[in-house]
């Protein structure tokens, strides 16, 4: 199967692939006709992926995840909610995704919305899950539904991991509530450079330069990113000036 994995991009090999497989007779196997699935959803022919899929004799989770996939990474929401309500057997995977795909969109309230609806079917999320929904709503400045997760990576202990926390103080000072920030910073006694790198950035983006400058020089240690936002910081104020 590595073979379908290089036809990313090339299509008519992928293709030529798939009519050697069926002259073979070996689409009865699910991991070959998974891997032709995924060939197709990467080549953006999501038309030929649905159409093998329907014809597949035999499919598991990982063959359904194929194709919801397929529509999520090209933006057809409707069309994987669609999809992802035809399935019997969902994993953290299948509701990863779809959560993922309107997150992306931005709505953020349906997404909340299936979160939830996951949880109740007894699975739990990843960690993975929580940074990519928090990010987005930190960029959508989409204050109250940013707080449910925020709670909800409390329950669930993820906040004792650091790049979450970083998620965190990233998405409250995107939503300028700096002084959130700053609390979420001070309720750890250890912190890791990402921790130090997003108050900062976040201190310096609601234009409190002189508190981000105090905690750049309380830093044990500095990468590109922590100088960069300095510099940038000091040219906006000057260019303000």
């Amino acid at each position: 199967m590595a073979f379908l994995h290089l036809c990313g991009g090339e299509v008519e090999k992928g293709r030529a692939f798939h009519g050697l497989v069926m002259k073979l007779g070996l689409l009865g196997f699910v991991l070959v006709s998974t891997n032709l699935v995924h060939m197709y959803c990467v080549n953006s022919r999501l038309g030929d992926a649905r159409m093998l899929f329907n014809e597949m004799p035999e499919r598991n989770v990982v063959s359904w995840n194929v194709m919801l996939n397929g529509y999520a990474k090209a933006g057809l929401v409707d069309l994987a909610r669609d999809f992802f309500g035809r399935m019997d057997d969902k994993d953290v995977v299948s509701w990863g995704t779809i959560i993922d795909s309107y997150v992306q969109v931005g709505r953020l309230t349906k997404a909340l919305k299936l979160y939830r609806e996951m949880i109740h079917t007894g699975l739990g999320p990843n960690d993975v899950m929580i940074v990519d929904i928090i990010s987005a709503c930190g960029q959508a400045t989409a204050f109250e539904e940013g707080q449910q997760f925020h709670a909800i990576t409390m329950k669930n202990a993820f906040d004792c991991y650091d790049f979450i926390q970083a998620t965190i103080i990233h998405f409250y000072a995107a939503c300028k509530e700096v002084s959130l920030a700053c609390l979420q910073f001070k309720l750890r006694s250890k912190h890791h450079l990402a921790n130090w790198n997003a108050l900062i950035s976040g201190l310096i983006r609601n234009g409190r330069i002189d508190e981000a400058r105090g905690l750049f020089e309380e830093m044990p240690q500095r990468d590109v990113f922590s100088w960069s936002s300095m510099i940038s910081g000091f040219h906006k104020m000057n260019s303000l000036s």
